[in-house]
């Protein structure tokens, strides 16, 4: 993520619309899962590996903001 930064402070200093391309690379490739760590982080732990990996295959798919609640109810 270091590199990336200076990659993209570079850019900015280039132009604006490099800038956002590579600010955008970076949050959508670095940034999206962050959300499963605390999960996984604090799950019990007997079923800590599996409630972040489904945490972290529910963020691939973007079909959870349709059926979001029927997995939740399944979990």
């Amino acid at each position: 993520m270091g590199g990336s930064a200076l990659v993209i402070g570079i850019a900015g200093a280039i132009s604006f619309w490099i800038f956002m391309v590579f600010y955008a690379l970076l949050i959508l490739g670095t940034n999206v899962n962050l959300w499963t760590i605390p999960i996984s982080e604090e799950s019990i732990p007997q079923r800590r590996a599996f409630n972040g990996s489904v945490a972290f295959l529910i963020g691939l798919i973007p079909l959870y903001a349709l059926v979001g609640e029927v997995i939740a109810d399944i979990l």
